[in-house]
């Protein structure tokens, strides 16, 4: 008899470790960036608009249009592919698949790198996003570049 109280109990509190989850989906949009190759492997956190121009500043240094971003409620996060050979199309790439709040940090789930494509140019994949969420650590989990 009294293993059944304890079992419903464990029940109870494993069941609210998903019910009372503090991870939290956060919205991001995809940008049209970099402008011009980025020749490492890795990620970065932009939260200033100076840093995200350079991005925009293409190799003959025009600007591309750069979006809206309030930096006091957002922040930019890039994934880059730069500093390994790739044989693609082109380089943008969609590999961020989800960012969640989890306590004080900021997740960015990244996929693995899709095909690139039947070309044989030396590409440089890269994807930047738009989250909405500022002054947070960001860590990044998943297929990370390295």
């Amino acid at each position: 008899m009294k293993a059944l109280p304890l079992a419903v109990l464990a029940l109870l509190a494993l069941a609210g470790c998903d019910v009372f989850s503090s991870d939290d989906s956060v919205p991001f949009e995809r940008l049209a960036l970099p402008a011009h190759p980025v020749h490492v492997n890795g990620t970065t956190v932009i939260r200033e608009q100076w840093r995200l121009e350079t991005f925009a500043r293409g190799t003959s240094g025009e600007m591309v249009p750069l979006p809206d971003v309030d930096f006091e409620r957002q922040l930019v996060v890039g994934v880059f592919y730069g500093g390994s050979l790739h044989y693609g199309c082109g380089g943008p790439i969609e590999v961020v698949r989800a960012v969640r709040a989890s306590g004080d940090a900021l997740v960015v789930e990244i996929g693995p790198l899709p095909d690139l494509g039947p070309c044989r140019g030396n590409v440089y994949p890269a994807e930047m996003v738009v989250v909405d969420a500022a002054s947070r650590d960001v860590r990044f989990v998943g297929d990370v570049p390295g």
